[in-house]
């Protein structure tokens, strides 16, 4: 006999919202979309239309829906922390978009939350689920290149982010909103947790980085406990566009995750 459908609702219609709600309404196995939320009426009623489905404007009206088991929250990360509390003490399971909270001490708070509501909650950090990822990460738990000993990550954004995220206290910054897709792929793929990090780097590249306290060019040095050590280098400018690699080094081989535009040269 098959389980049945979970009823998901996605609140906050941006981008990427838009873009949750559509695989929900076609591509997810075993759920469908029933309603989407957005303060916009406008975004909310267009978006419902599109994809036959409720729409509200109003969170706490989509968290009352018998028919809402699970919600994605896709709204911008400072306003995380209430909307993922508020859904799990609806009782309602969560996939939050990335980062989870802009602070460590929400983060945990989040956490205490989902323990006593015994919910589920997921944060999308999607490369666990990418193929290549997931090739590598199989690859390194079998051994094929020994014992890892260096983590090397390279991210860089095409340009500055826009609006609200372009200011730290509500995305989080480059170090949260960038790169913590980074940070958790060196976490998984190692294996280990880091015990020592050092950080250099500026606003090198946009007044308005500078002006609102955040970096657009950064460097991160760290430790993990089993010896690995590792590298993360993000830029918020890359004039090929998203350059995402990866490269783990082993004792006995290396893995390289990511795109080489030429083994030579490449100019840009």
């Amino acid at each position: 006999m098959s389980k049945r459908n979970v009823g998901v609702g996605v609140a906050g219609l941006g981008r990427i919202g838009r873009l949750h709600a559509e695989i929900f309404s076609y591509n997810v196995k075993g759920a469908n979309l029933v309603a989407v939320m957005d303060v916009v009426e406008d975004l909310a009623r267009s978006v419902a239309d599109k994809l036959n489905v409720k729409w509200y404007v109003d969170y706490s009206k989509l968290l009352k829906d018998p028919n809402v088991e699970a919600v994605v929250i896709a709204t911008p990360t400072f306003l995380h922390k209430d909307m993922i509390i508020q859904a799990l003490e609806a009782g309602k399971h969560v996939f939050s978009e990335k980062p989870l909270t802009t602070t460590v001490e929400e983060a945990k708070e989040v956490v205490r939350c989902v323990e006593k509501a015994g919910v589920k909650l997921q944060v999308g950090y999607m490369r666990r689920f990418d193929y290549a990822y997931r090739d590598a990460k199989e690859r390194i738990s079998k051994g094929e290149i020994g014992r890892p000993l260096l983590f090397l990550g390279i991210a860089r954004d095409p340009g500055a982010p826009p609006g609200w995220a372009a200011d730290p206290s509500k995305s989080g910054g480059i170090f949260l909103d960038m790169l913590s897709h980074d940070f958790d792929m060196a976490r998984w793929l190692i294996g280990s947790e880091v015990t020592q990090v050092h950080v250099i780097g500026g606003a090198f590249l946009y007044d308005e980085i500078m002006e609102k306290g955040d970096l657009d060019v950064v460097s991160i040095n760290f430790k993990f406990e089993n010896r690995c050590l590792g590298m993360i280098h993000g830029s918020r400018k890359s004039v090929f566009g998203y350059d995402l690699r990866t490269e783990i080094m082993g004792s006995d081989g290396t893995i390289y995750v990511g795109a080489i535009y030429d083994p030579f040269m490449a100019l840009g």
